[in-house]
């Protein structure tokens, strides 16, 4: 099992207390999750971050771990949200998760952008 841009446990504690232990005790899942989160982030921004994560720099590779960890808990909770005590926490905390990686998506975009520019002035 790889886990390159965060670890399985990150995405278990992200995704807190309430989450389904059946997808969270499942290395299976946990994996699929993983490549699926993975995949997206790079399908969004355009770059391929786990083959070429020993040249991402230091915090970079925070912001690759709020996305990746974000998006996991997303998926890993909504998968099954009857372990909240009201639906509408259930809702909340996954608009928090998706409101997370969405800004950390701008960020990692706004960045390559800025790069761009830079090696167009060199």
């Amino acid at each position: 099992m790889t886990f390159t841009l965060c670890t399985q446990d990150e995405m278990k504690k992200r995704a807190g207390a309430y989450a389904s232990t059946t997808v969270t005790l499942s290395d299976i899942w946990m994996q699929q999750i993983y490549d699926e989160v993975v995949g997206e982030v790079v399908a969004n921004t355009n770059r391929d971050w786990a083959t070429n994560y020993a040249s991402v720099n230091a915090y970079k590779k925070e912001v690759l771990r709020m996305a990746v960890t974000a998006r996991g808990a997303f998926r890993i909770l909504s998968y099954d949200l009857k372990g909240f005590p009201t639906n509408s926490q259930g809702e909340t905390i996954l608009d928090v998760l998706d409101n997370d990686y969405n800004a950390a998506l701008k960020i990692l975009n706004d960045a390559k952008i800025i790069q761009a520019l830079r090696d167009l002035n060199q």
